[in-house]
């Protein structure tokens, strides 16, 4: 004879726009997660994060020294749901899943000579890519952008960090302006 684990449940009257699990023997509804009459889901619980530098960071490299973008001037939050980023520029993963991570850089100083590797540091591994060899500040700036989803368990730490060579040594200055944001950090929980 066939087991049923079945539970019948009584949802006349409920008018909650949240969604509804089951634990076993509870309804349990959330006020965060929602599905809107048409549809569209949000979910003001999904970490989620912007933050720009809004005052440039000057002589942060030139002569290879590894920055990280918040180490010096603070990063201006736009949002951070959950409170998982420092204005220092590390995330903290609140629940392990895959990330969504993204850095954009501008730089001016002097001439990059070797590129400028731009790194998403976890606490798992790094994520890399190498920023073009460039002029400097009287023929523009050097401006590049990286992304990964990265796998992250809860608690792990995600940092942005970039570093650079020129002939001029420590002289080059990561840009930072309020709008357009010039060098920003974002990402968000994908799955």
């Amino acid at each position: 004879m066939a087991s049923n684990n079945s539970v019948n449940y009584n949802l006349a009257g409920m008018t909650n726009t949240g969604i509804v699990k089951c634990n076993g023997t509870t309804i349990i509804t959330s006020t965060t997660a929602k599905i809107d009459s048409s549809n569209r889901y949000t979910n003001t619980s999904q970490p989620c994060f912007l933050a720009y530098l809004g005052t440039t960071d000057s002589n942060i490299s030139g002569d290879n020294t590894v920055f990280t973008i918040g180490s010096g001037n603070a990063l201006t939050i736009v949002y951070d749901q959950n409170s998982n980023l420092t204005t220092g520029g590390t995330f903290t993963a609140p629940v392990t899943g895959k990330y969504y991570l993204g850095v954009k850089v501008a730089i001016t100083g002097g001439v990059i000579i070797n590129g400028a590797p731009l790194n998403i540091v976890t606490t798992a591994r790094s994520y890399r890519t190498d920023l073009p060899n460039g002029p400097g500040p009287t023929t523009g700036n050097v401006v590049g952008s990286h992304f990964a989803i990265a796998d992250m368990t809860a608690g792990d730490t995600a940092t942005f960090t970039i570093s650079t060579s020129d002939s001029g040594g420590k002289i080059d200055d990561l840009l930072g302006s309020g709008s357009p944001y010039v060098t920003y950090i974002c990402g968000y929980l994908v799955c």
